[in-house]
């Protein structure tokens, strides 16, 4: 498999129960030296994906695209 450094995120999605949380922070992780972001969203196929699991941000989106036209 070949991945893109500058492409490629992290992505940690929070447990809907606050107490089985494992760990608040993680670790930096690298991929071919290049050190990887962590982020809350991200664009995946076109589709917004958060770490909440939730797809309001993306809904929110499609309503926004239908009215600007």
């Amino acid at each position: 498999m070949a991945c893109n450094a500058r492409k490629t995120v992290c992505m940690v999605v929070n447990p809907q129960c606050r107490s089985r949380m494992v760990n608040i922070s993680f670790s930096l992780f690298t991929l071919k030296s290049t050190q990887l972001q962590f982020v809350l969203f991200f664009r995946y196929l076109g589709h917004i994906i958060t770490d909440t699991l939730s797809d309001k941000d993306d809904i929110q989106r499609e309503i926004k695209s239908m009215f600007l036209y």
